[in-house]
């Protein structure tokens, strides 16, 4: 358990960098996620430390799939909301990103403490967090990490935000909770 927290603690805080020299996400086409690719499954033999990390495969998957969910949101193309409820508006200053090596060194490091959830926010002053724990120790950290960013991502669809897309302290004290979906937006 454990040691796919490693891998989903990364699959967020790895990306969360966003590239302010250009715009790119805001007025291009959407960027077309590239299909997941099967990979061995792999046993945690510990709760203490990663038994793999993460491989360069898996942080050009995060990373296009946060720019790809980015850019549709940039168009107004993500339902906020259950099926029925309007689009968000589209987005401003939603950039492409890049990956950031010391994010997921920073990543890493706490995952290794074997963390039952998020770190204090004073912890990491200025970087976002995401985290999701896994009950299976047999899902790889590929599809470990490809599974966490798509459920971050659905908590939009199942809860939504207010219409004006600005946060505030019921997101995070509400039923269903979109604190996943509002630090990689």
């Amino acid at each position: 358990e454990a040691a796919t927290t490693e891998a989903t603690t990364v699959a967020d805080t790895t990306a969360a960098q966003a590239d302010t020299t250009a715009a790119a996400g805001t007025t291009e086409a959407p960027i077309t996620e590239a299909p997941a690719t099967q990979e061995v499954t792999t046993q945690a033999q510990t709760t203490i430390g990663p038994k793999e990390e993460m491989t360069q495969e898996m942080r050009d998957r995060v990373l296009l799939m946060h720019n790809y969910r980015r850019s549709q949101l940039a168009q107004g193309l993500v339902r906020n909301g259950v099926e029925g409820n309007p689009n968000c508006p589209q987005g401003m200053n939603i950039y492409r990103m890049k990956y950031d090596m010391d994010l997921e060194n920073e990543a890493l490091a706490y995952a290794n403490t074997c963390p039952a959830g998020a770190s204090d926010v004073s912890t990491r002053p200025n970087s976002g967090e995401n985290t999701h724990i896994f009950s299976s120790a047999t899902m790889s950290y590929y599809d470990a990490l490809v599974y966490a960013v798509q459920q971050w991502w659905t908590q939009l669809f199942k809860a939504g935000i207010n219409a004006q897309m600005k946060y505030n302290q019921n997101l995070e004290t509400r039923e269903y909770p979109v604190t996943g979906f509002t630090q990689v937006r």
